[in-house]
């Protein structure tokens, strides 16, 4: 009996190991936050809006500040628990150093109007609240896209369109999550549905607006916790920092069996959704290779070349100069100019975003004794203030082209062949390409003939030009006839080869033309 004792302890000493092992597997285990979408609100068929007025120009601020609005709408019952979902992303956002103005359904009274200042050069928008369709049925809309604030407040897609453009700071993001039909699934949808084709189309409505305005990424999603994911992706350690299209790749429930690369019409923009038939929680429309540096200063893309031609004939340059303006993004910049060539000048040589340009200017008294050629040059711009600001220094390749006009080449014979007995001239004209081969500029020119047998035209033009030449004498007995025609360059003074002579003959022959037959093989 001890025995037996024995052993019962022995097996439950071993079950409650596993057990506890279990316990803690299944609290190291991350948990699947739960997925929610409000269910659909009908916009007004009736709905009418009046354009806010455009925005003011903005200054420059002085320092890099980061801007969120966050948005709550009426969603009844679901309101509170949307409020403590969007909090987590606001307080992320704030740890970053983000100034955000909340706008949550029951805190405070506010409208669209209040919105929209509040998102002048914000960087991200967030809402959580009802998806609106403005036509059609639920699971069937003809139209979806825009925000229900809360007592009867709609705003249409076209309201986001005109109101928001050119607010929000450069790349800026849009969130949104739990919005029906935002990331393709709505809470009406009936089981198995809607399609992939369905989805796409819904979330490429609901995007549209966003991407119209030029923000750069929009994300969808209908999971707890997704916005609060997205925010601190976006502004993680910058050495680090993913792009739009890789945080959408690492935010539950992203699953590369269901990942869907789908086109936008928009020209960099891409679409991806990531779910199956009845289940679109999760979409990304954007920029993929985006990634959101607004929280550090940045250069913006200087020309890379500069191109500049000279005429050594004239001392025409063309242009006579450019004016470059170095742009900075979210913050002013102080630069200075080095350069690297002795045909051309840059002034000034420092300056500060966004209010001062620099001017290059090549120097004609210098290349005028430069033979004709290409002759390079560097500007270098450098970012002084503040330190570590992207895209700095940035190179700029200056070229001149040194050229002086030359007509090109007249061949030196041109033949024709008239056949008596079957009266055919080969070839029945003969064209001069006249073209100016050293230089971009026109060439003004004259054409003298000599000899009675033939005509040309025009007599005078512009290169390029085409001068036609035609026989007009055909003898009826063997002969040759010869002439010549000469064109004459007579502007601009200084163009090399400007007189140049074609000779012309005209060969007379008793027998017929002749004819090649080649063989045809036809295949039915």
């Amino acid at each position: 009996m001890a025995r037996r004792t024995h052993i019962t302890l022995g097996s439950s000493f071993a079950l409650g190991i596993l057990l506890a092992l279990a316990w803690t597997w299944a609290l190291a285990a991350p948990l699947e936050p739960p997925v929610h979408i409000a269910p659909p609100i009908r916009g007004p068929d009736d709905y009418t809006f009046t354009p806010l007025p455009p925005p003011e120009p903005r200054i420059a601020p002085t320092a890099v500040t980061l801007k969120a609005v966050a948005i709550v709408g009426d969603v009844e019952e679901h309101t509170s628990s949307f409020k403590q979902d969007m909090d987590r992303a606001v307080a992320v956002l704030q740890s970053r150093s983000v100034v955000v103005e909340k706008f949550y359904y029951g805190d405070r009274s506010f409208t669209w109007r209040d919105i929209v200042t509040a998102a002048t050069g914000a960087h991200f928008l967030l809402y959580m609240g009802h998806g609106v369709y403005w036509s059609g049925n639920c699971n069937q809309p003809t139209l979806v896209g825009g925000f229900y604030l809360g007592l009867n407040q709609f705003v249409h897609p076209d309201q986001i369109r005109s109101d928001l453009n050119g607010r929000m700071a450069h790349g800026a993001i849009v969130i949104l999550s739990h919005v029906c039909f935002s990331a393709g699934q709505s809470a009406c949808d009936p089981s198995g549905s809607p399609s992939q084709d369905e989805a796409a189309r819904r979330v490429q409505m609901y995007a549209a607006p966003f991407v119209d305005i030029g923000l750069k990424a929009y994300f969808a999603n209908n999971y707890f916790q997704s916005a609060e994911n997205y925010v601190n992706l976006i502004l993680a350690d910058p050495a680090t920092r993913k792009t739009v299209g890789d945080i959408f790749k690492s935010v539950y429930p992203n699953d590369s069996n269901k990942f869907r690369d789908l086109s936008y019409s928009k020209p960099e923009y891409d679409m991806w959704l990531n779910g199956e038939t009845g289940a679109w929680h999760h979409a990304f429309v954007g920029i993929p290779s985006y990634r959101f540096m607004a929280d550090r200063c940045e250069l913006a893309p200087l020309p890379s070349v500069l191109t500049f031609t000279y005429n050594l004939a004239t001392g025409a340059l063309r242009p006579p100069g450019r004016t470059i303006t170095p742009t900075a993004l979210y913050c002013p910049l102080n630069w200075t100019v080095a350069r690297d060539g002795n045909w051309f000048t840059v002034t000034p040589t420092s300056g500060r975003t966004p209010t001062d340009s620099l001017q290059v200017q090549p120097l004609t008294t210098t290349l005028s004794g430069y033979a004709v050629g290409r002759y390079t040059g560097t500007i270098t711009v450098t970012v002084t203030d503040p330190p570590g600001t992207i895209n700095s220094p940035q190179r700029i390749t200056v070229t001149v082209d040194v050229g002086r006009p030359r007509l090109a080449d007249l061949p030196p014979v041109l033949t024709f062949t008239y056949f008596v007995s079957d009266s055919t001239l080969i070839p029945s004209v003969h064209l001069l390409d006249l073209r100016n081969v050293g230089s971009e500029d026109p060439l003004s020119w004259t054409a003298l003939r000599s000899g009675t047998w033939f005509t040309f035209a025009p007599a005078s033009g512009t290169t390029p030009q085409t001068l036609w030449i035609t026989p007009t004498v055909f003898p009826d007995t063997p002969v040759t006839l010869t002439g010549r025609l000469t064109v004459t360059v007579i502007s601009p003074t200084g163009t090399l080869s400007p007189v140049q002579s074609t000779a012309l003959t005209l060969r007379v022959v008793p027998q017929a033309s002749w004819f090649a037959y080649l063989p045809c093989v036809m295949r039915h």
